[in-house]
């Protein structure tokens, strides 16, 4: 009978072991979902502000094991336009952009990207006549 007992408490254990991991990681993932819609906004409102070209993006959603062990934040449909005044073609177009969060910075708050994966899209690189290029002119910082 204690070898019984031995396993029977051995399962139990395993089981509040699941179960609280579990919980963790849906804590975690709620936390990232309930964080995702203010941090894109302020990433989407960084770029804009700071680069010479225009950030577009069509929705966002936690993808919990794209870059697993990270937590994604799925970013759909982006695309990069060489500059704010002409957004007729873009010169980046990405199906889904995975930006994965470890566990540790999402519950600090301090949100440090682990791991970057495009799915599905082209760049369309162009050289100007001044021997610039259209992608890095709508990534270099607008000056003062």
């Amino acid at each position: 009978m204690s070898r019984l007992k031995s396993v029977k408490w051995w399962f139990i254990a395993s089981l509040i072991l699941i179960a609280g991991l579990s919980i963790l990681l849906s804590v975690v993932v709620g936390i990232a979902y309930q964080k995702q819609d203010k941090l894109i906004q302020d990433a989407l409102t960084t770029f804009n502000e700071g680069f010479r070209g225009q950030f577009i993006l069509e929705d966002s959603h936690i993808s919990p094991f794209a870059n697993f062990p990270y937590v994604s934040i799925d970013l759909e449909n982006v695309k990069i336009f060489e500059s704010k005044s002409d957004i007729s073609q873009p010169l980046v177009n990405i199906e889904d952009i995975y930006v994965g969060f470890d566990l540790v910075s999402i519950i600090k708050g301090a949100y440090q990207v682990k791991k970057v994966k495009l799915s599905n899209g082209f760049v369309k690189l162009v050289q100007h006549t001044d021997d610039s290029f259209n992608v890095m002119n709508a990534l270099s910082f607008q000056s003062e």
